[in-house]
């Protein structure tokens, strides 16, 4: 097969973007609740106080370099990323198309239930790129607390570097349609049959162990689902609420300015505002399975993890808005290439958000006149619960009958609590899961997995206000709901989410 050079490999600039040669910095990153960082907070406090009495901060008159935080040594701090296996990867594979991807797709906000509200805030902006990023730089200095070998080293940050590659436009809802032709193992091997990868060999690169790795499979590939763990769960919780640590004691409540439940999420993290230093605790067993040293910081990831799964990734308002996306992108997908469907697994390889966007703008002729899919998108659908996913067609019966416009529907299942993580008991010192840890902590954690399993029927919003966002779609939404049940045999979409 003819290999690809990627298009930046056909230009020839002026000058070569090497760390080695120029100390350029690739990216600059930032772990939040850790001390995976590039910025130096001391001086960032002082712009803060300066901003607040009037002053013109004082970076205003400072060099960049004030800026970068440093060890005691003097040493930039591990959120600078200027290794030159880092630019290797930049140079050969096309991971820019992730910064073009969105971490979380399509969610803006999430509600606990329809009155409670978590926290309320914008889009949420980080992106694919940043997301890997923070990934194997959390995996490499893993490997580095645990003494691995250079190359083994370079091969475990060109894998987290990699794992996400082959994600498509709207990263998860798009693999729902299809998840096992559109599946980042299943394509990453495809894409890296497309492109030279001869430069990586000199960093201990290996295709196959790099996809062996990415499945998580050997102890690597396990490392690397802990620091992707830790990585998602520390950029989103931060993105959800902000920097807490500008909320005062009696403001450490739900966000929402229509709340006033406690939010558990912000209450974690107060009992440590550091949790994420949790990498720093993994610790490899003889047999090359990775513990924990401090199982209550564990407890602390293990728990927000789990409320992030029940208040936002598996959120049925959030799922709702996903389930609206998958009935405008679906028609216009074929596992197989033909001309008649644009997009396919080969096609989103390369595309990115916005290019997916406008082709779902050109192809449904009643939302040509908006210039952006997350406007439509932008809308929360609501949604009723069904004990029995075989009366969903009741159900959608009673409220069709109500005048509701009922978009689809969709089986949620539980997600894994990970609570087998090993770790030490600190009782007797011997490491043991999780769960036999503490096992009460766990049952609760089982409990909110278990509690994610359950079948909602999505309807368009009620709204009495006839200029709202919603009362404006509502034709468009009708009109698309009536052409995908012309093409489906007369019945709705419905999705089952494992």
């Amino acid at each position: 097969m003819e290999r690809i050079k990627p298009f930046w490999a056909q230009w020839e600039p002026a000058h070569e973007l090497t760390a080695s040669q120029n100390g350029e910095l690739l990216v600059r990153i930032f772990l939040p609740y850790s001390d995976l960082t590039w910025i130096n907070h001391a001086k960032q406090k002082e712009d803060q106080e300066a901003i607040k009495r009037g002053e013109i901060p004082i970076s205003f008159t400072t060099s960049d370099e004030d800026y970068l935080a440093k060890d005691e040594n003097g040493n930039l701090m591990p959120g600078n990323i200027t290794e030159e296996v880092y630019w290797a990867v930049h140079h050969t594979l096309p991971i820019w198309r992730l910064s073009y991807i969105g971490q979380l797709a399509l969610l803006t906000y999430a509600t606990e239930d329809k009155i409670n509200y978590y926290a309320r805030g914008p889009n949420f902006s980080h992106t694919r790129l940043d997301h890997v990023m923070k990934t194997a730089r959390t995996l490499e200095q893993v490997l580095k607390n645990n003494g691995f070998d250079e190359k083994t080293v370079n091969l475990g940050i060109i894998a987290a570097i990699c794992h996400d590659l082959a994600v498509p436009p709207y990263s998860d809802p798009t693999k729902e349609i299809d998840p096992e032709a559109l599946s980042e193992e299943t394509r990453l091997r495809r894409l890296f049959e497309k492109y030279d990868l001869s430069p990586l060999s000199k960093y201990g690169f290996d295709p196959e162990k790099a996809l062996e790795i990415v499945q998580n499979e050997g102890t690597i590939g396990k490392l690397l689902d802990i620091a992707d763990k830790i990585s998602y769960t520390a950029a989103d919780c931060y993105a959800y609420l902000g920097d807490i640590t500008y909320f005062t004691t009696q403001k450490k409540r739900a966000l929402g300015p229509i709340s006033a439940t406690v939010n558990p999420i912000v209450d974690l993290i107060d009992q440590d505002p550091n949790w994420a230093n949790l990498y720093k605790e993994i610790r490899i067993d003889e047999n090359g399975q990775p513990y924990f040293e401090n199982a209550h910081k564990l407890a602390i990831f293990l728990e927000l993890r789990a409320r992030m799964h029940k208040g936002l990734y598996l959120n049925p308002h959030c799922r709702a808005q996903d389930l609206l996306y998958k009935m405008l992108i679906q028609p216009l997908y074929s596992r197989n290439p033909n001309e008649n469907y644009p997009l396919n697994p080969e096609t989103l390889l390369f595309l990115t958000d916005s290019d997916v966007s406008q082709i779902i703008l050109d192809h449904w002729p009643p939302l040509r006149n908006f210039s952006q899919i997350e406007f439509v998108l932008g809308v929360l659908p609501d949604y009723f619960k069904v004990q029995n996913p075989e009366a969903i067609e009741d159900k959608i019966k009673r409220l069709t009958d109500e005048g509701l416009l009922v978009i689809g529907s969709e089986t949620i299942r539980r997600f894994n609590p990970a609570t087998n993580f090993l770790a030490i008991d600190p009782k007797d010192k011997k490491t043991k899961p999780f769960s036999e840890i503490f096992p009460e902590k766990s049952a609760e954690l089982e409990k909110i997995a278990e509690a994610s399993s359950q079948t909602a029927v999505y309807y368009w919003p009620q709204t009495p206000y006839p200029n709202s966002r919603e009362a404006k779609l509502k034709p468009f939404i009708t009109l698309i709901t009536e052409e995908v049940k012309r093409r489906n045999n007369g019945k709705l979409p419905h999705f089952e989410l494992y």
